[in-house]
């Protein structure tokens, strides 16, 4: 076999690439949103969207707290629902990062 190729073969290479480039171009497209979503809005759609199920669970949680049935009037999502996660996690791996103490310090 030999290295060389011709050049009807280079030239029918070039236009696999581009048709392949392109393809690629059409697919990234369809993949793409129309238009690109704000952080902010994004919460305001999960506070719009609470499941009935998630609300009865926090009714009976409440009722249960109260030792009497009670209404909830407001139910709204934390800003970062893994912020607590997070910083417990930090206090965790500080607690466990703690150098004895030694003379002289």
């Amino acid at each position: 076999m030999s290295d060389t190729i011709t050049r009807a073969e280079f030239e029918a290479l070039k236009e696999q690439i581009v048709r392949l480039q392109e393809q690629v171009a059409q697919l990234t497209a369809a993949l793409t949103p129309a238009r690109p979503e704000v952080p902010g809005q994004q919460a305001e759609k999960q506070t719009d969207e609470i499941p009935e199920e998630t609300l009865c669970i926090i009714a009976a949680a409440v009722a249960a707290y109260l030792g009497k049935r009670a209404t909830v009037k407001f139910v709204r999502r934390a800003v970062d629902e893994s912020a607590a996660w997070r910083m417990q996690g930090r206090v965790t791996i500080g607690a466990s990062h703690q150098m004895p103490r030694t003379r002289g310090w």
